[in-house]
């Protein structure tokens, strides 16, 4: 099968990163799946190739970044629809809108889910308080907006996440939401986390015990809000839950070009070796909660597996 050019193209801008934020890439994933739904229905003969067409086009999109689950998982759901379907006897024609619909039906879920998740943290965010956060999550920037409204959150430092600085969408987004917005470099972060309350961020994935793998600079933050007695809240849709990774460690973990790092500055190039990791493993104890839009998780380590459960995680094709 011929690739669409709107599978291509949306691949293109994932790996990128001209689109970033794990729910956006899922949600971006499966629009260029809508969109592309009446070529691959053009070419197919038949619902079993109609659904082939569709894991082809699934298989080019999974292959951009190994290590968020949101999309794997929002494909499994969109995969699982149609399989069932066809096994039940469904046309081609009846395929594509199902396709159509399930999309509709995902998206809306994530939608609903960063509401839901701002309503559920706000028992959990201190009065006249002060937060840290680090890299960009449309959940916790939810929370954030919900609890600077709300009078909860006075001040928030936003970290501006090198090497692509996802910190300054942040910043951007809570400009306005009422509350003191402070940019900080990311080797400031302990200097201004003995001024916070709480730690906020969101998830590329959590493991079924209970490990956070988040933007890299997660692990050494949540390190010294831990030994600063503060509180690690994560924001997190249960489509984060990677339910075939035990513990982090089985999440791949995504390294990055170099040039990302070194700018075009032709002095670094070949030496030294430059290593850039995306993400990396904060192990559960160290997080206080975890707000998902179904429930708070206080003790990850052994909730997981329950709330994945709750959240109807399908597991008979799960493509992550």
């Amino acid at each position: 099968m011929v690739i669409p050019e709107e599978i291509a193209k949306t691949a293109d801008d994932i790996r990128s990163m001209r689109i970033r934020g794990a729910s956006m890439i899922a949600v971006a994933g499966l629009e260029a799946m809508r969109n592309a739904a009446d070529d691959i229905y053009g070419e197919s003969k038949s619902p079993r190739a109609f659904l082939d067409g569709v894991r082809e086009a699934e298989k080019v999109l999974l292959g951009t970044r190994p290590t968020a689950v949101a999309l794997p998982n929002a494909l499994s759901f969109l995969d699982n629809s149609l399989d069932r379907n066809l096994s039940e006897g469904a046309s081609k024609e009846e395929l594509r809108k199902i396709l159509k619909e399930s999309v509709a039906q995902f998206i809306e879920r994530v939608t609903e889910a960063s509401r839901r998740i701002a309503d559920l943290a706000m028992p959990l965010i201190p009065a006249n308080s002060a937060a840290i956060t680090h890299c960009h999550s449309s959940a916790a920037v939810s929370v954030m907006k919900k609890a600077a409204a709300g009078g909860l959150l006075r001040t928030v430092y936003v970290t501006e996440t090198r090497p692509l600085y996802q910190g300054r969408i942040t910043a951007k987004e809570l400009k306005d939401s009422g509350a003191s917005v402070k940019f900080i470099t990311d080797s400031a972060a302990g200097f201004y986390m003995k001024d916070s309350d709480v730690m906020i961020v969101g998830a590329d994935a959590i493991a079924m015990n209970g490990g956070l793998v988040n933007k890299i600079g997660t692990f050494q933050m949540a390190t010294l809000a831990k030994q600063l007695n503060k509180r690690v809240l994560v924001a997190a849709e249960t489509y984060k839950i990677a339910t075939k990774a035990s513990t982090g460690v089985d999440v791949p973990i995504e390294f990055r070009g170099s040039e990302e790092v070194y700018e075009q500055d032709p002095a670094l190039i070949g030496s030294p070796e430059i290593l850039n990791p995306a993400f990396d493993i904060t192990p559960a104890r160290l997080i206080d909660s975890i707000v998902t839009e179904i429930g708070v998780m206080a003790e990850p380590e052994r909730e997981v597996p329950a709330m994945a459960k709750k959240a109807g995680l399908l597991p008979s094709r799960q493509v992550f």
